[in-house]
């Protein structure tokens, strides 16, 4: 598991959150 992707993946989801708000 490579914890720069799960970084990412994390940062992508929060973000298309915010967008969804």
């Amino acid at each position: 598991m490579a914890s720069g992707d799960s970084t990412s993946r994390l940062i992508i989801i929060k973000a298309q959150f915010i967008s969804a708000n």
